[in-house]
């Protein structure tokens, strides 16, 4: 169940910052207000996820999906491609979700909560037309991991980073290539397993928010025809 959506410049919202109910969320405002974008891009993240293109950053929709939208100019922010578009979810798991770091036992837990979040910033770079995804981050319990542009300006690739405990990703001997971004808005690179000792728990942070699309559905309105 979504908890919390922050989201910035996606449409009418310059940023929106909404707790969500336990049970039901009702949205009142006048017309063009904004309420219908939120489901909206609810709806855009799961078409997103269901879609097949792993090279495919959002699927803005077209006809015959969940919603049509358009393209990244037509989303973002006063139709200004040079905003970022960011969000971050928070919301419970059915059930808890477990971490391990198998550089230390499968059966040793690294963390274990139902809550988490997730964290994702599109946007249109100075030196690209084409849209990317910025950076990927998941939250669990105190703890953090996530993909991000290196910071050394000799590196043009990503790197893997994690907070709030003493983990860390290791490498494998010989794996001194650089990582590509990450997939959708959601996924990381296969290369960041295959790089890595203990790196798989990522694929279970995956699979969390996939679930959460999954279970996440638009039931339109019910209308009498005049």
């Amino acid at each position: 169940m979504i908890k919390h959506i922050n989201l910035k410049n996606f449409k009418a919202w310059r940023e929106l910052d909404i707790t969500l109910g336990q049970r039901i969320t009702g949205l009142f405002g006048t017309n063009s207000s904004g309420k219908s974008s939120l489901i909206q891009f609810l709806l855009m993240l799961k078409q997103t996820k269901n879609n097949p293109d792993r090279n495919l950053v959002l699927d803005f929709g077209e006809f015959g999906k969940l919603i049509n939208l358009g393209s990244f100019g037509d989303v973002i922010h006063e139709q200004d491609e040079k905003r970022k578009l960011e969000w971050r979810l928070g919301w419970n798991a059915k059930e808890e979700v477990r971490l391990q770091d198998t550089t230390k036992g499968r059966n040793k837990n690294l963390v274990s909560s139902k809550e988490l979040s997730t964290e994702s910033a599109v946007a249109v770079p100075a030196d690209s037309k084409s849209l990317k995804t910025l950076f990927v981050k998941y939250a669990i319990g105190d703890m953090t991991f996530g993909i991000e542009p290196e910071h050394n300006q000799k590196k043009s690739g990503f790197r893997l980073i994690t907070d709030g405990s003493d983990f860390s990703f290791r490498r494998i001997q010989g794996r001194a290539w650089q990582l590509p971004g990450p997939i959708k808005t959601h996924l990381f690179p296969d290369r960041a397993k295959a790089f890595h000792q203990n790196a798989d728990l990522l694929s279970d942070l995956e699979v969390a928010y996939e679930k959460l699309m999954d279970s996440t559905f638009y039931l339109g309105p019910l209308r009498d025809y005049p």
